[in-house]
């Protein structure tokens, strides 16, 4: 005690402040600031920004000081008491972070870290020229600050907007038609075909519908594997600029600018802010308790996953899958029978999620006044989390799925094939939307001359066992780059299938063409109408490291597709069955020979859910996931889920924190409404000769047999 006396309270104020300035304040912040989509994602305007500088940087650390420091001048014992567990605490996450770089993983990471944050205690306390540094240090919060604001890449967002705000012209535009834009995410070409190139109809009969209206560029591909740089590729007609963030600021040159003063502009932009606030507003302006409410939210998992060891944050939502309301991202539904309560919280999420958003979109199409309309969103479909059946209603299915490995795939084929299923409805719900577009449009009878334009920014790979799920390599070309692209032009111009290969920086010069606009900046991209349109060699796929260079024949994506139907079927993604067992879909057990008893017993999840099913429910228990007793070797089995004694699903166990686990997706059609009974039945034997028999239930199993 007698060293704490030659401490004063000043330097326990610095001490705090320059360490929790260091260790918390300046990681968050820098991580903020190098991804500005995380504001754009909430359409922040500069001053919520500033506000995140201000009060992560500099209120945080000094209150925190101001109290800690104010304890110590009261109570010397208690006061320092205090301030050893602050700044041993600071020490310890500054040096967590610094350790892991270079010993990730290691279960003795978080000692170590500990041990130097106990010699930071001790230095403090035992050294005065220590103390006399972190005076200095405690500068620390003005220069994170100006970094953060001045020199990231989130700077451009803050400074660069209001130069461009004056620039608008108004374009001589000689076919003013209704243009309606939709740019889908996520989303692969391949998810749409079967093994010819053909969409697959029975699956997605709107697409199917908007193709046979439209010019179907076959062989589009994008030209970036992300989203803040294929949409501002998309909006100009240039490839993205090195370093730019996807706002005004780096892209005055955009279709909004172009048609500002002509056309009256209705635009949802999800992650980027390419339209000038004097022409475009949202649909429905958030406040400002909505749009913090939902910021400190993710604020405080983005802080969890900057501040504890990698070895920490696997329950954590992750961060890392999309831009804003991380909770949303994670929902597992196995460990709790709180139907009410789930339900409720879907309930809420339907009030503000994607298809309310697209609903909005839809409400707000009319037809044009005294100007002529552009109509544009961005919606992240069919883009995780892959919660929607194809009717809009969702599933039980647990959030982040069973099978990811953070933005990657584990292993196991046969967990990364449920979530390609999961996927593959939610493209079916996709598809049900753009049923309701043009539904829309013929119903407000503007369909025939409107210019529509339906495209995604990027695809996604379903391999198993690799880091990431958007990584563009010569093996995930057919997944990642080539993408739909339909532009359905006023009546009287030509239409069908063209396997010319497009690239998305040709939309804003085909939308030119077709409007009869000249465009006031040039293009890399060309018109796709051009009789003369250059005869492409190759395509150029930015991405993080060295450009991917790929061929024009396009046939990836049909091995993509012919990999499809041979884990799927050419019907429904329902058809997803373990080898040898698709004949048992749909098949009454009265059919089969099932013996009474298999070797190991099983129990289903949150049972009650199959007794109360509500077909007009926001949420369905569509997702059946359940626990089995040691199998032979725990090798993986095959399991038949059968619902009221018809087999509507075949899936494969997997072992996980050392339980034997299924789960699988059963169709909706299989319920009825009220009581049903699900039996499971272990399926052994090959496909000439299965081996059927029943597995026995826990007593809370929803069995009635």
């Amino acid at each position: 005690m007698e060293i704490s006396r030659t401490v004063t309270t000043f330097e326990v104020f610095a001490s705090c402040v320059a360490f929790l300035c260091l260790a918390v304040s300046q990681p968050i912040l820098d991580l903020l600031g190098r991804n500005p989509e995380f504001f754009l994602a909430r359409s922040s305007p500069a001053l919520d920004v500033v506000l995140v500088g201000v009060v992560l940087g500099l209120v945080a650390p000094v209150l925190t000081g101001l109290l800690v420091a104010g304890i110590h001048h009261l109570n010397l014992a208690v006061g320092t008491a205090i301030h050893i567990v602050v700044l041993g605490l600071s020490g310890t996450v500054l040096f967590v972070d610094v350790l892991e770089r270079f010993v990730v993983g290691s279960p003795l990471l978080v000692a170590i870290a500990c041990m130097v944050g106990a010699a930071i205690v001790l230095l403090f306390y035992g050294s005065f020229t220590f103390r006399t540094v972190t005076k200095y240090v405690a500068f620390a919060p003005l220069v994170v600050m100006m970094s953060f604001a001045t020199l990231s890449p989130l700077s451009r967002l803050l400074f660069a907007a209001d130069r461009v705000e004056s620039d608008a012209v108004t374009a001589e535009v000689g076919n003013e038609v209704p243009i309606v834009i939709v740019v889908f995410d996520e989303f692969p070409l391949a998810s749409l075909i079967d093994a010819n190139g053909e969409i697959q109809s029975s699956n997605y009969p709107n697409f199917a519908r908007l193709a046979a209206d439209s010019l179907w560029l076959r062989n589009a591909v994008t030209n970036e594997s992300i989203t803040e740089r294929a949409l501002p590729m998309i909006l100009t007609g240039n490839r993205a600029q090195p370093e730019a963030i996807p706002a005004l600021g780096d892209y005055p040159d955009n279709l909004f600018t172009l048609l500002e003063g002509t056309y009256e502009i209705r635009a949802t932009e999800d992650l980027t802010d390419l339209c000038p606030s004097s022409a475009c507003s949202s649909l429905e302006p958030s406040t400002w308790q909505e749009r913090w409410r939902g910021m400190a939210s993710d604020l405080r998992i983005v802080a969890l996953h900057v501040l504890l060891p990698s070895t920490m944050t696997a329950g954590l939502a992750p961060i890392d899958q999309s831009w804003a309301d991380f909770d949303e991202q994670q929902l597992d539904v196995s460990a709790s029978d709180e139907t009410a309560e789930f339900s409720e919280r879907f309930a809420e999420v339907s009030q503000e999620g994607r298809e309310h958003q697209f609903a909005e979109f839809l409400d707000s199409i009319a037809p044009a006044e005294a100007q002529p309309t552009l109509d544009f969103i961005h919606l992240l479909l069919p883009h995780s989390p892959w919660e929607f059946l194809p009717d809009g209603r969702r599933h039980w299915s647990p959030q982040p799925a069973r099978g990811t490995n953070g933005p990657g795939w584990v292993d196991d084929p046969w967990l990364v094939h449920q979530i390609y299923q999961r996927h593959l409805l939610q493209v079916q719900y996709t598809d049900t939307l753009v049923g309701m577009l043009l539904d829309r449009l013929r119903a407000l009878e503007v369909y025939d001359e409107s210019l529509i334009v339906v495209v995604a920014d990027h695809g996604i790979a379903f391999t198993p066992g690799t880091d990431h799920r958007r990584r563009l390599t010569r093996e995930t070309i057919g997944e990642m780059v080539a993408v739909p692209l339909f532009i359905k032009p006023p009546t009287g111009h030509p239409t069908g299938i063209d396997d010319y290969r497009a690239e998305l920086i040709d939309i804003v010069p085909t939308v030119a063409d077709i409007i009869d606009v000249d465009l006031p900046w040039p293009t890399e991209g060309v018109s796709l109408l051009e009789a003369d349109r250059p005869a492409r060699e190759e395509s150029v796929i930015n991405q993080r490291s060295k450009p991917l260079v790929i061929g024009i024949d396009g046939q990836e994506k049909l091995e993509v597709a012919r990999e499809k139907i041979a884990i799927f079927g050419s019907g429904s993604p329902y058809g997803l069955v373990p080898s040898g067992t698709r004949d048992l879909l749909e098949t009454p057990l009265s059919d089969l020979d099932i013996e009474s008893s298999a070797p190991f017993d099983g129990e289903v999840s949150n049972p009650l859910r199959y007794q109360e099913f509500d077909p007009d429910a926001v949420i369905i228990p569509a997702y059946v996931q359940g626990v089995l007793g040691r199998t032979v070797n725990d090798e993986p089995v095959r399991i038949a889920v059968a619902v009221n004694d018809v087999i509507s699903a075949v899936t494969q166990s997997y072992i996980r924190a050392g339980q034997v686990l299924f789960q699988a997706l059963l169709p909706p059609t299989a319920f009825v409404a009220g009581s049903n009974d699900i039996k499971l039945i272990y399926v052994a034997g090959d496909e000439d000769q299965l081996e059927l028999s029943f597995i026995d239930l826990s007593p809370a199993a929803p069995s009635t047999s």
